[in-house]
C-alpha cells in the first residue's frame, strides 16, 4: 500500500469515528428530550402515583425547561406531590420558583410549608426573606426551624429583618431571630436590649 492510500485511508477513518460519535451524542440528546417531554407529561397523569414518580425522576435532570411544569405541581391536589416536588425546586435553585416557594409557606399541609422553608433556604433569594420570619410563628416546629435555617443561608441582608422581629409578640419568633443573629453575625448575643444595641453600632456595616 502506497503512502498516500494510507493516509486516504487513515483520514477515512477518522471521518468514520467522528460521524459515529456525533450520531451517538445526536441520538443521546434526543432520547433526553424525549424522556423530559414524557416526564413532563406525566404531571399531568390523573394517577397520583405516577405524578409522584415524575416528580421524583425529574430530580435528577437539570433542564430548565422542568422549572415552570414543577412550579405549577405547587398546586398539586396530592400533598405528596406537593411536598416532593418543593424539594427538588429548593435543590434545582432557580430563583424562579421562589415566589411560588413562598406561597406553598402558607400550604395546609405542614410537611409541604416545611420543605417550602427548606427550598427558599437552597434558593437564598431575599424576597422572601419578610415570609420566613413569618414562617417562625408556624405551629410546625420543623417549619419554624427551617425557616429560621433559611433566613440563615439568605446571610447579611437578613440581620435587619431579624433585628426588627426581636420585637415581635410570639416568644418563637424572638427565640429564632436571635438564633439567627447569632449564626449570621457571631455575635454572642441573647436579649433584645443588647442586640438592638448592636445593631445601632454596627447597622452601616450592612447598609447596600
Amino acid at each position: 500500500m502506497s503512502q498516500k492510500n494510507r493516509k486516504m485511508k487513515i483520514v477515512g477513518m477518522i471521518v468514520w469515528i467522528m460521524t459515529s460519535v456525533f450520531l451517538i451524542y445526536s441520538f443521546d440528546g434526543h432520547a433526553q428530550e424525549s424522556d423530559i417531554d414524557a416526564l413532563i407529561q406525566k404531571l399531568k397523569s390523573k394517577d397520583a402515583a405516577i405524578r409522584i414518580e415524575a416528580v421524583q425522576e425529574l430530580s435528577t435532570r437539570k433542564d430548565p425547561r422542568i422549572v415552570d411544569p414543577l412550579i405549577a405541581a405547587l398546586k398539586d391536589e396530592n400533598r405528596e406531590v406537593r411536598s416532593r416536588t418543593a424539594i427538588v425546586l429548593g435543590k434545582m435553585k432557580d430563583p424562579r420558583s421562589a415566589g411560588s416557594l413562598v406561597q406553598a409557606l402558607k400550604d395546609r399541609d405542614p410537611i409541604v410549608r416545611e420543605n417550602a422553608a427548606f427550598a427558599l433556604g437552597e434558593i437564598r433569594s431575599v424576597q422572601s426573606l419578610e415570609p420566613l420570619i413569618e414562617a417562625l410563628k408556624d405551629e410546625r416546629r420543623m417549619v419554624r426551624n427551617n425557616a429560621a435555617k433559611a433566613v440563615v443561608e439568605i446571610g447579611s441582608p437578613s440581620v435587619e429583618p431579624l433585628v426588627i422581629a426581636l420585637k415581635d409578640k410570639s416568644p418563637d419568633v424572638q427565640r429564632y431571630a436571635s438564633w439567627a443573629l447569632r449564626r449570621i453575625t457571631g455575635q454572642q448575643l441573647e436579649g433584645q436590649v443588647d442586640w438592638q444595641a448592636w445593631w445601632v453600632r454596627n447597622s452601616d456595616l450592612f447598609s447596600e
